[in-house]
């Protein structure tokens, strides 16, 4: 590459280089080098970056383990003002501390550097740029330190007064956080007066957290992770604070916070961690509880029950959550919280909940969540019916029921006059038998559920008991999805009259069902997948009897049936099928073929639009090709 003396751009992201060719100093051109990684013995060493004074923007340099101490000062990178992001890296673990520390010393960035990660530093302290000198960073706005698995003590960060979002990871000797993390910031100026956003995780062995007066005055989102000794922890006033979670901390972890106004969002996860928010105000938008005992003393929170808009539990240890507490709740998330019994006293459903393995049934009675527009169960193995409130709901746009293999019974009636999404899949015991729009002539009862006009999406699968699909009145349908159905028979004709939105289409797996294509599909259609549904798409095909004497030879068409519209079409399991006549479909993009044994001959060769191609055991089909 020395020869390449007029390149201005070398972009090596991604390449995982072990080391720069020779004489990269050459390259003198060079205004944007992203990566410069160091070898063990040959190649470039860090000097040559010092000839390169004109790169600007983002430089990662790698592998520093194998830089000589006695020329990274050659580098001169404190020279190099236009570098606005810098990141330099250790590999592997090195016993000489005192080496690393004395490359990262000689490494100090010019002082309008934006952006600074260091991984994997070997050395026991940092050097004094690093946050001693205020002015040596005084631009700084993002600090990432990573797995510096030496240090026992963290730089006083605190005085850097642009910065903005810091991150301490995998400091595994690191036992104590205090003053000396603070700095001496003066009177008149708090420490880390400007930060937003503070990570501390993966500290195995931190154990005390200190406040430091005043600190923090600007702090927006607190994240502590995976710090399983930490028991004396946190600030006692972040008056910003919108976001806290805390994450694996394994022992009795006391947070005791006072903000004058509302966290919007608290997220807190272990199997045994004992949180005590103190003087918690109301306001609080979302609260999420991973494999917490806490959520039994979440009832006394009275401040925040009423303005809670989302909540999400799991692995909680409780037997009953009452819903009726919240009034504004719009989404409940509960998942594998195996104790659960019940929603509240009234058993009333007002939200979204998955994996409740020992959920029997909701109550009777009127939604006490008007605000609801989600709700989304799964794996809700002992769950046998849902609330007759649901079909009446004010609000409720997505419902979703998802491996509820013990459900039986739905909503009487026609379902929410605002919904615009439903997906009930892997429900084997329900005992709907009747899905038709609320233009067709059916009546709810327990066996028949009506849609709303107002359905977009459409997605039901293995249902055991389904017997027919009537998509009349649905004339807002954009998104049909049916499969999976041992006993669905009939589905309406007039696709094209009926369904005028329809853009998406999947029918698969339904062996039973009889011949409703024949007027063809909708003209907006973009994407159409058919698998396995041999009489379904009797209307689709035309018969050949010469090609062979004793089966039907069936054909796919041209024009009449397939609409032009079409960019996606996939097409598996069909024995019979010999022909595709396909060229009308100019908009094609993507065709696949799949299990079709008796398939010749396709226009693939005249779709000069398509892009994507897949034959999978097509035999006759792949010798073409």
């Amino acid at each position: 590459m020395k020869r390449l003396i007029n390149l201005c751009c070398l972009d090596l992201r991604g390449t995982r280089l072990r080391r720069m060719p020779p004489h990269m100093g050459n390259l003198k051109k060079l205004r944007t080098l992203t990566n410069f990684s160091l070898g063990k013995e040959s190649g470039s060493g860090i000097e040559e970056l010092g000839k390169l004074q004109h790169i600007r923007g983002d430089l990662s340099i790698e592998n520093l383990q194998n830089a000589n101490p006695k020329h990274v000062g050659e580098a001169n990178l404190r020279a190099k003002e236009h570098l606005k992001t810098l990141e330099f890296q250790w590999s592997g673990k090195s016993k000489d501390s005192e080496r690393a520390r004395s490359v990262l010393k000689e490494l100090r960035p010019h002082e309008k550097v934006e952006n600074l990660r260091i991984f994997g530093y070997e050395g026991v302290k940092f050097p004094e740029w690093v946050g001693f000198f205020p002015s040596s960073l005084s631009n700084l706005v993002c600090l990432k330190l990573s797995n510096c698995y030496n240090c026992s003590t963290l730089p006083p960060l605190g005085q850097l007064t642009s910065l903005k979002e810091l991150s301490i990871i995998g400091f595994t000797k690191l036992m104590f956080v205090g003053s000396e993390f603070y700095g001496s910031c003066g009177p008149a100026m708090k420490p880390f007066r400007s930060l937003e956003i503070l990570r501390f995780e993966r500290m195995k062995q931190w154990e005390e957290w200190k406040d430091g007066d005043g600190a923090f005055p600007q702090l927006e989102e607190l994240y502590v992770k995976e710090c399983p000794k930490l028991t004396k922890a946190f600030p006692s006033h972040l008056p910003c604070l919108k976001k806290l979670q805390v994450v694996g901390c394994k022992k009795q972890l006391v947070v005791s916070l006072r903000v004058p106004h509302a966290i919007p969002e608290v997220m807190l996860m272990d199997n045994s961690i004992e949180v005590e928010l103190k003087q918690l105000p109301s306001g609080m938008h979302c609260l999420k509880l991973y494999e917490s005992d806490l959520v039994n003393s979440l009832f006394k929170w009275n401040g925040l029950l009423s303005s809670l808009e989302e909540i999400q539990l799991y692995g909680c240890d409780m037997e009953y959550f009452p819903l009726e507490f919240f009034p504004n709740l719009q989404r409940v998330e509960i998942c594998e919280c195996s104790y659960l019994k019940s929603l509240g006293a009234s058993q009333q459903i007002e939200g979204e909940s998955s994996s409740c393995r020992n959920l029997v049934s909701f109550g009777k009675g009127e939604s006490p969540a008007p605000k609801l527009t989600k709700l989304f169960l799964e794996d809700c193995v002992n769950l046998k019916s849902l609330p007759e409130c649901i079909g009446s709901h004010p609000s409720l746009v997505k419902l979703e029921i998802r491996s509820c293999r013990e459900l039986e019974l739905f909503p009487k009636g026609s379902l929410p006059s605002k919904l615009e999404s439903l997906i009930i899949e892997d429900c084997l015991e329900l005992k709907i038998k009747v899905i038709a729009g609320v233009g067709s002539n059916y009546e709810g009862d327990a066996e028949t559920v009506l849609l709303p006009s107002t359905l977009t999406c459409l997605k039901i699968q293995r249902l055991r008991n389904l017997e027919s699909l009537n998509y009349e009145g649905l004339i807002n349908l954009r998104k049909l999805i049916i499969g999976c159905f041992p006993n669905l028979r009939s589905v309406p004709e007039r696709m094209q009259v009926l369904l005028p939105s329809l853009v998406e289409l999947e029918i698969f797996d339904c062996p039973k069902l009889e011949p409703f294509l024949k007027g063809g599909l909708p003209s907006q259609l973009k994407s159409l997948f058919i698998c396995g549904c041999q009489e379904a798409i009797a209307g689709l095909v035309k018969r050949d009897f010469r090609a062979l004497p004793n089966n039907e030879v069936e054909s796919i068409p041209e024009e009449t049936l397939l609409p032009s519209s079409l960019t996606y079409l996939k097409i598996w399991n069909f024995d019979n099928l010999k022909y595709l006549e396909l060229h009308h479909l100019t908009s094609l993009k993507t065709l696949r073929i799949r299990k079709c044994p008796n398939l010749q001959r396709t226009a693939k060769d005249k779709l000069s639009s398509l892009s994507e191609l897949m034959i999978d055991d097509c035999p006759l089909l792949s010798q073409q090709c």
